[in-house]
């Protein structure tokens, strides 16, 4: 998991170390899919210590809110522009600092042998999750981060 922030004299990003999850893709109705993947919100680095300790202590609070989720409950087929690939919607619930949204996410995804990959991204705002934009001195965050997630999974007990 990748998010993207933009301050008013810069921009920068991040990445979840920490991600784990499963998915149960019905072979008859894939659009049943159930899924749920989990960040550990104190995993996520920035490349600036002092930043990260910020964020994970003054805004994240990942003391009282320790994970990031999104949990699906179903996709909608849009497009197979090949064998083995998808364009897609999933429905689910974004959970952040503690507080879940509804969510639609675009998503493509690979079926490479028994390999899913999925690829998606989406706008999150910060004040929808009960999160103050951050700032430091005078320099202040905006309230939009866009979220890209690339998950990779393969039968239980494996390792993909």
């Amino acid at each position: 998991m990748r998010f993207d922030a933009d301050a008013v004299l810069h921009d920068f990003s991040g990445e979840g170390q920490e991600v784990g999850g499963w998915i149960l893709l019905p072979e008859r109705d894939p659009e049943e899919v159930l899924a749920c993947v989990a960040v550990a919100a104190a995993s996520l680095q920035t490349g600036i210590s002092l930043r990260d300790h910020l964020m994970r202590q003054n805004h994240l609070e990942v003391e009282q809110h320790p994970y990031i989720r999104f949990a699906v409950r179903g996709a909608r087929a849009l497009e197979r522009p090949a064998p083995g690939r998808l364009r897609a919607e999933v429905l689910g619930e974004f959970t952040l600092h503690g507080v879940p949204r509804q969510r639609f996410l675009p998503v493509e995804v690979t079926l490479d042998g028994k390999t899913l990959t999925a690829v998606g991204s989406f706008p999150v705002h910060l004040s929808d999750h009960a999160i103050a934009a951050p700032a430091f001195l005078f320099v202040r965050m905006r309230d939009l981060v866009k979220v890209t997630v690339r998950l990779v999974a393969g039968p239980e007990g494996t390792r993909p």
